[in-house]
């Protein structure tokens, strides 16, 4: 039976969107301070990353067709270039040094156990930030997101996370939860893809 993800407290899907906390910790937060968002670009920014937490894992944190794990679907394969999840983790420790800080004890252990839904909701939103962030050509992207563009969410995700074949029901629900009905394009906030109400 496929694990649903826990959110963490302060994150529940009934609870208004301008009521979830905006100062975070980790990748997380050293974004949001690197970018400078102000209130309205952070609940942006958040509403991109449960929108893909609720594209990757509407059907659970294990994939029984894939070595898919976790709330972001990271690939688990064993073998040169298959493992996503282990370049992830990588991607993850860069970032922290960037930022002058060190890797925290649980990304360390991450890369013994291989297991994204080991991970707390928080760490893997890091692991999966990061995976982003040290690409090149999302830089851009990150702040088109946050002005609510919904064609830099499309290919924020399509050609930096999802990455693989095109799976016609994916892009289908990518499409659709990015889509101006739920708030991007020209910042018409109305409801996140849980039916939070947008400032």
């Amino acid at each position: 039976m496929p694990i649903v993800p826990k959110l963490e407290p302060g994150f529940d899907m009934t609870t208004p969107i301008e009521d979830l906390p905006l100062e975070s910790s980790g990748i997380h937060g050293m974004l949001q301070d690197y970018y400078g968002f102000d209130p309205i670009e952070s609940r942006m920014f958040n509403k991109f990353i449960s929108d893909t937490a609720l594209i990757e894992s509407e059907s659970g944190t294990i994939n029984p067709k894939s070595s898919a794990r976790g709330i972001y679907q990271f690939m688990t394969t064993k073998g040169k270039g298959q493992n996503a999840f282990q370049t992830a983790l990588n991607r993850a420790e860069k970032t922290y040094r960037n930022f002058g800080e060190d890797a925290p004890e649980w990304l360390h252990q991450a890369r013994k156990h291989d297991d994204p839904n080991l991970l707390s909701e928080a760490e893997q939103r890091d692991v999966f930030l990061a995976n982003l962030w040290k690409r090149k050509g999302t830089d851009k992207l990150f702040r088109r997101v946050v002005e609510g563009d919904d064609k830099a969410a499309m290919e924020l995700y399509m050609k930096y996370h999802h990455t693989g074949e095109t799976h016609k029901p994916t892009l289908k629900s990518a499409r659709s939860i990015y889509s101006r009905e739920y708030g991007y394009s020209g910042g018409g906030l109305v409801r996140d893809s849980y039916g939070r109400k947008l400032i």
